[in-house]
């Protein structure tokens, strides 16, 4: 059984990871966020360029979390065939965003919550909404094993850093 939940849309399924087995005991815990997109839909980067629309993640009903900085994989470039042509950034298929977190008391009970607010498009766009949380475990050795395979997943998935983009273009 796959201990994060995934919570479903019609067009994609989101689901948070944590590499991290015992959150209490850190300053820093590595988390990520996963999108599994359908076929044929786009999300968009944190600068889409001037047609897309930026995904906002909003972490204030998280417990003892002090900072938060997400690390965007490199995007794909989209041209849409319009006159002029529109070009944006984003993504498809599937994503992890890999997010480091500070916590503010280390050991303190700490709560990890996000609101993203994103804009998935296809032939069409739709504007939605999804609220992620970390996963909780009654089983420690589920929780290490769980935490060890995403440290993986979220540390490969944040190696890359984005493509300069040319001044010209910007």
């Amino acid at each position: 059984m796959e201990p994060a939940e995934w919570t479903e849309r019609e067009f994609a399924k989101f689901r948070m990871l944590l590499a991290e087995d015992a959150v209490r005991s850190s300053e820093k815990v590595l988390a990520g966020l996963e999108f599994v997109l359908k076929r044929g839909w786009q999300f968009y980067y944190e600068k889409p360029r001037e047609y897309g629309v930026a995904p906002k993640f909003d972490w204030s009903e998280s417990h003892n979390v002090k900072a938060v900085s997400l690390h965007w994989p490199p995007p794909k470039g989209f041209s849409y065939s319009v006159n002029p042509p529109v070009i944006t950034r984003g993504y498809i298929h599937s994503l992890i965003i890999p997010a480091n977190l500070a916590v503010s008391e280390r050991h303190a009970e700490t709560e990890i919550q996000v609101h993203l607010e994103y804009t998935v498009c296809n032939e069409f766009c739709i504007v939605d909404e999804v609220r992620l949380s970390m996963p909780q475990f009654a089983d420690v050795k589920i929780a290490r094993r769980y935490a060890e395979k995403n440290r993986i997943m979220i540390s490969f998935a944040g190696d890359e850093k984005p493509p300069a983009i040319p001044a010209a273009s910007r």
